[in-house]
């Protein structure tokens, strides 16, 4: 008897299945899966962190700042917990996102420190944020008035008497808000020497370390645009 070739053939179905499944797996994972993979990676380690410095590597990663604060609301209260050298490694861990130019997690860090180590007395606080809306307020209106005086002090020569009365108005309003900026500030700066909460004065240094902390560009601008009115 001739010999008898026992191999199968595939169908052409089975063979295109197989081909499908090939190029599937040799299909490079895409972004948005890799993203998801690595973020469930490090919502894991976050869940099971047992002091600050366990969320450093998630915080310090190439994930999205978005990512990272949703990170950092679902880590334990026990990492922030007062417990013995707590209160340094916490420090240790917002001066280390400072140094990375993250500040806003540095910040968001100790806000959580503080909601469950401080008082509960926001009478302070209150005080303080009144203040800080005068001054924005003061700063903001004074940016309108130096605006409307500049455009009159390009015509000046033609100005009508009117004109000139608006004018000299936007100039003595200036001075008005200089006076009551200074004054503000002075009032804020006693109310934050009353400050016992150490948590909170380090939020307040680095707020304080910006010097345009209380005008954005963009707020300003839509401030003054608006007439210096206060945004809500």
């Amino acid at each position: 008897m001739g010999s008898r070739n026992t191999s199968m053939k595939l169908p052409s179905s089975a063979k295109s299945d197989n081909s499908r499944a090939t190029q599937l797996q040799q299909r490079p994972p895409t972004y948005e899966g890799s993203t998801q993979n690595v973020m469930e990676k490090y919502k894991k380690q976050v869940q099971q962190a047992k002091t600050p410095e366990d969320l450093l590597g998630p915080l310090l990663s190439g994930m999205s700042i978005y990512e990272k604060r949703k990170l950092l609301e679902d880590a334990p209260d026990a990492v922030f917990k007062k417990d013995r050298d707590s209160t340094q490694i916490t420090l240790n861990l917002e001066t280390q996102l400072e140094d990375a130019n993250y500040d806003e997690l540095a910040q968001r860090v100790v806000y959580r420190y503080h909601l469950l180590n401080a008082g509960y007395n926001r009478d302070w606080f209150k005080e303080f944020i009144k203040l800080d809306v005068t001054i924005r307020w003061i700063v903001q209106r004074r940016t309108w008035c130096e605006q409307k005086a500049k455009a009159l002090q390009i015509r000046q020569r033609d100005m009508s008497s009117p004109d000139l009365s608006r004018l000299q108005a936007y100039e003595e309003q200036i001075k008005s808000l200089n006076s009551r900026y200074w004054d503000t500030h002075r009032k804020q700066w006693v109310e934050s020497e009353k400050l016992w909460s150490l948590s909170g004065r380090r939020a307040l240094i680095r707020q304080r370390k910006h010097t345009d902390w209380y005008l954005s560009g963009v707020r300003g601008e839509d401030c003054a645009k608006r007439g210096g009115l206060l945004w809500t």
